[in-house]
């Protein structure tokens, strides 16, 4: 049966309904594809020979399936013929306390999480998305200039195409550390800062503020097992042993924001708890299975 005969048919017994039909049933670059399918001839054929009457009842299941095929080859026909398709995707990531996790991405990049960290990852053929819900994480990016790699986090966006830097969320803002490329942040004001190599930027409610580090060749501190910190708040090292300890470490509110500097291991919590006390001057103490540091009284 041919094509133009088929619409006919169609034409005809939905004139009562117009609205039924698509406007255009037969694309140009599928309609070869579509008409060498022996089974919906053979379906279509069989329309063909019934009464009016019986056909106005059984085109719509026929045309249905025509729709279905030329949906579904519509998205055939638009993947990149040089490239396999990309199937979106959504997978979960959480590493435990004094724990690191290794995640290896279809796309050949590399995420290495600090301890207590959690992150989903959801790749699409426009666009590598990962959000990160908590904590800190390593991010070694293959280059994709057709999908650029974002990173979703509470205090703002992270985009690149392909680069080395350290994600660092905590509850007062989140840290991008540039180790090899260039990373453009994005605040949640719309404001948006572009780093090069060896520059930090701290994202937190009202701005962006941007300093410059020495990057190490191992990469970020906590990955050998270091903290080491040039000015930052003790709820800040406390925040970050938090990720180490299996018991929970608390501070006295009055000193959250005393501000100090210093070299701790992360896996040696009661040796980082005491240096931290000789420092700050805090006093440390156990009760009912936590941690407390507060002001000597």
């Amino acid at each position: 049966m041919s094509r133009s005969e088929t619409q006919h048919i169609a034409a005809n017994d939905a004139r009562h309904n117009p609205a039924d039909l698509p406007d255009d049933i037969f694309p140009d670059e599928l309609e070869q594809a579509i008409w060498q399918d022996p089974a919906l001839t053979e379906a279509l054929k069989n329309v063909a020979e019934q009464p009016a009457a019986v056909r106005q009842i059984l085109w719509r299941p026929v045309m249905a399936a025509c729709f279905v095929l030329l949906v579904s080859g519509a998205l055939f026909f638009r993947q990149p013929s040089d490239t396999a398709p990309v199937i979106s995707q959504l997978l979960s990531y959480q590493s435990k306390v004094a724990e690191r996790q290794m995640v290896n991405l279809q796309d050949g990049s590399e995420i290495l999480l600090n301890a207590d960290t959690q992150l989903s990852v959801s790749f699409s053929a426009k666009q590598r998305s990962i959000s990160l819900k908590k904590g800190e994480a390593y991010f070694d990016v293959q280059k994709d200039p057709q999908r650029p790699f974002v990173i979703g986090t509470q205090w703002g966006d992270i985009q690149v195409v392909g680069t080395e830097f350290n994600v660092d969320q905590t509850a007062q803002g989140v840290e991008v550390s540039v180790y090899e490329g260039q990373v453009q942040v994005t605040s949640l004001h719309g404001d948006t800062t572009m780093l090069q190599v060896g520059e930090m930027a701290r994202l937190t409610a009202d701005n962006i503020e941007v300093s410059v580090f020495q990057p190490e060749n191992q990469g970020a501190d906590w990955m050998s097992g270091q903290l080491i910190v040039q000015g930052h708040s003790i709820q800040y090292v406390v925040d970050q042993l938090n990720r180490y300890s299996e018991q929970p470490i608390y501070l006295a509110p009055d000193v959250r924001d005393v501000k100090i500097s210093g070299a701790f291991e992360v896996e040696k919590i009661e040796q980082s708890l005491n240096l931290l006390t000789e420092i700050s001057g805090l006093q440390l103490s156990q009760i009912q299975g936590v941690y407390y540091l507060s002001p000597i009284q």
